[in-house]
């Protein structure tokens, strides 16, 4: 999901930057959309690293209890 929202950032923002007249006219509201998708990443990068954290609780307590490392990704 963060892949297409990085690959569609790049897609506006060529479109943006290629076009001076899109840029001028619309400088503001580019700003805006701009703050608001970084907003947006870094919530999602956050939660993709507070997955990748209760993962590797998950594995260490499996670890812990007994589990065969072969039962362990």
């Amino acid at each position: 999901e963060m892949d297409v929202m990085q690959r569609e950032y790049r897609l506006r923002a060529a479109a943006f930057y290629a076009d001076a007249g899109n840029r001028l006219r619309n400088a503001g509201s580019w700003d805006k959309e701009d703050a608001q998708y970084k907003q947006q990443l870094a919530e999602k990068q956050k939660s993709v690293n507070t997955a990748k954290e209760e993962l590797q609780d998950m594995k260490e307590r499996a670890r812990k209890a007994g589990v065969p490392s072969s039962m362990i990704p």
